[in-house]
C-alpha cells in the first residue's frame, strides 16, 4: 500500500510540473506571437 501511495505521489509531482512547463510555454508563445505583431 505504502509504495502505491509513493507511486501516486509521483505521478502528481509529474503532472504539475507538466502543467507548469506548458503554462510556461504557452505563455512564452502568446508575447513572441503579440512582440511579433508590434515589429513593422
Amino acid at each position: 500500500m505504502q509504495g502505491n501511495n509513493l507511486q501516486g505521489e509521483i505521478i502528481k509531482s509529474s503532472l504539475i510540473i507538466t502543467l507548469q512547463y506548458e503554462a510556461f510555454n504557452l505563455d512564452y508563445s502568446l508575447k513572441f506571437m503579440v512582440c511579433a505583431e508590434q515589429k513593422p
